[in-house]
Order: C-alpha cells, then sequence, then structure tokens
C-alpha cells in the first residue's frame, strides 16, 4: 500500500457496498467539481432511470463510434 491506497483486481477483495455507495453518491457529484462537461453511458433496459438524472440519448448517435479491446 503506497499513500494510503491499495489496488485491488477480484471482486472478493473489494468491500461492494462501499464501492456501490461510492459510484452512487460521491463519484457522480464530483464529475462537476472537476469540470467534466460530458458524461456518457451505455446502458441496456435503464433509460428511464438514468433520464430522471438528466441523461437524455446522444443528439447525433450516427456521428460516435467505439473500438473494442481485443
Amino acid at each position: 500500500m503506497t499513500d494510503g491506497y491499495e489496488i485491488r483486481t477480484g471482486p472478493d477483495a473489494m468491500d461492494l457496498d462501499l464501492v456501490h455507495h461510492w459510484l452512487s453518491t460521491d463519484a457522480y457529484w464530483a464529475l462537476d467539481d472537476l469540470g467534466v462537461r460530458r458524461t456518457l453511458l451505455s446502458t441496456y433496459d435503464a433509460h428511464t432511470v438514468y433520464a430522471a438524472h438528466g441523461f437524455t440519448p446522444l443528439p447525433e448517435p450516427d456521428r460516435w463510434m467505439v473500438r473494442q479491446a481485443t
């Protein structure tokens, strides 16, 4: 461990409740403080859930591309 941080890669080594709390509260709000202007989200079936939090469909989806790691 360096400077109080520890890197863990396996789900069994993580406190999943703490990770969920951080992602659903602290991480989202920190984006504004960091000057992040756009956040992209991909979801299969939760569009209405995220719409309630300000997410909208891509304005020009035909301009976006993705590159998958092999």
